[in-house]
């Protein structure tokens, strides 16, 4: 394959991003956009001077599309993948890769089926906050407890696709990327236990704000605590971490996802005193670019497919343990996976 020949399905700010990386790359091009929403659809197809193609089926399943990109709301992820992996294309899906556990498992059975490529688009897993903190675990012994609290704004306060359980999941669905990035620090989760509150919660399932409470434990030792607020007036995503280890303790205050900006503070903590931990200068936006390359280089170049999938299915089944546990109460214990 000389040139990677790629669809967009969805036309929101990752469509833009994806197509954007896709016509900058030598070996790849975009040849149709697809889209619920035709207005925004035609406008980003437009941009790219391609043909907009008004159901998605037929978007997937073109001679001349190699690969999918999808990047539509949460819900209709696995069916859009799920159908161009049935027609032999590689895809790449926008996380969470799908919103219930049985259709990831799919998923990824049916991609080793056929033989392509599946890569989730989890690129906070590359940015500089988060190789640095993963960087400086290594050095502090096994993890006791980590302790965190996320903060993301409504971004105007009115109805958002973001803010629906219906299409987008519930809030730690939404906030996968962090889950993502417990577990890629610090394996997989034994246990879940979570609460959820929402205020606004309408029969559409939108809801102005939200509280999420996630506990879980980690089948290698140690505890995580997370506070996942939406929704509220602050003025732009912010995270603290508080890590405790054997060795010593990291903490880490910054943005959850500044897209140009890898503003942030990694402290280390041992016997030996306190020390600011410089880490890689990767905001989110070259990340993304970077997750991108990475996709394309397994599919052209046969570079083996990253574990990763198996990671993003494992972060669906945490975010929907701590669902489970927040209707239901108790602890959700999670079933190993080989």
């Amino acid at each position: 394959m000389e040139r990677l020949r790629a669809a967009i399905v969805g036309s929101g700010g990752m469509a833009h991003t994806r197509a954007s990386h896709l016509t900058k790359l030598e070996r790849t091009s975009v040849v149709c956009v697809s889209s619920r929403n035709a207005v925004t659809g035609r406008g980003v197809a437009e941009r790219y001077n391609v043909p907009f193609i008004d159901d998605w089926r037929q978007a997937v399943t073109r001679d001349d599309v190699d690969a999918v990109f999808v990047t539509t709301h949460n819900d209709s992820h696995a069916a859009i993948a799920e159908a161009a992996l049935e027609a032999g294309k590689h895809v790449f899906i926008e996380y969470p890769i799908a919103t219930t556990l049985e259709d990831a498992d799919r998923l990824i059975a049916l991609a080793r089926a056929r033989a392509r490529v599946l890569h989730i688009g989890h690129d906070h897993a590359g940015v500089g906050w988060h190789l640095g903190i993963k960087g400086a675990a290594t050095e502090l012994g096994k993890l006791l407890a980590v302790n965190g609290v996320l903060a993301t704004p409504s971004r105007g306060g009115g109805r958002s696709v973001w803010r629906n359980r219906r299409l987008s999941g519930p809030p730690l669905m939404v906030g996968i990327a962090y889950v993502f990035h417990l577990l890629d620090l610090f394996g997989p989760v034994a246990w879940v236990e979570g609460t959820c509150a929402y205020d606004g919660l309408d029969d559409a399932g939108y809801y102005r704000s939200s509280v999420t409470t996630l506990t879980a434990a980690f089948a290698a030792g140690g505890m995580a605590q997370l506070l996942y607020i939406r929704g509220f007036a602050v003025p732009r995503d912010e995270q603290e971490q508080a890590m405790m280890f054997t060795n010593g303790f990291l903490s880490y205050r910054g943005y959850v996802s500044g897209s140009h900006s890898s503003e942030g503070h990694l402290t280390r903590v041992t016997r030996a005193g306190s020390q600011r931990v410089a880490f890689p200068e990767v905001a989110l936006a070259q990340a993304s670019r970077e997750n991108t390359e990475r996709f394309v280089a397994e599919v052209m170049d046969g570079t083996t497919v990253s574990p990763a999938v198996h990671l993003a299915r494992d972060a669906v089944a945490v975010a929907l343990a701590a669902e489970q546990s927040a209707e239901h109460g108790g602890r959700v214990t999670l079933e190993r996976r080989d």
